[in-house]
């Protein structure tokens, strides 16, 4: 499928998407993102265990992006809204790729690596398909 997505990342999509990439993967570096959070790197280059890693990690999202704040709103959208982190994103495709979370997550590895989704509620052949017009 052709895509018209921008490719943010060190290689490029057909690569990415590729068998030998899946059986001999290579670091991925999107753009800018190192670099805009050396001070997290630092950190998690200096970690030795990887719960360590994931422990910072998920520290600095809930800092960061407020993550913890939902609990002081006062309305309901407000909470809601806030409640929306990357976690809610990963456990909703993890259990369902097809469900929104899913059709975020795509959309994000979309609008970083340009890959377009080839699947979601159905087979979506072209960005450009009624099929890929349903998923957005």
């Amino acid at each position: 499928m052709h895509s018209a997505s921008l490719n943010l990342c060190n290689l490029p999509p057909w690569v990415i998407a590729s068998h030998y990439f899946n059986r001999n993967p290579k670091p991925l570096e999107i753009q800018g993102v190192r670099q805009s959070n050396r001070l997290l790197f630092d950190r998690l280059d200096r970690l030795e265990t990887r719960e360590m890693r994931g422990l910072q990690f998920h520290d600095y999202m809930d800092v960061t992006f407020q993550l913890h704040q939902w609990e002081n709103e006062v309305t309901n959208s407000s909470r809601k809204s806030l409640k929306n982190s990357y976690l809610r994103f990963l456990r909703g495709w993890m259990f369902e790729s097809n469900s929104r979370e899913g059709a975020v997550l795509k959309g994000w590895a979309e609008s970083r690596f340009g890959l377009a989704p080839t699947f979601h509620h159905e087979l979506i052949d072209d960005v450009h398909s009624e099929a890929y017009h349903h998923y957005l």
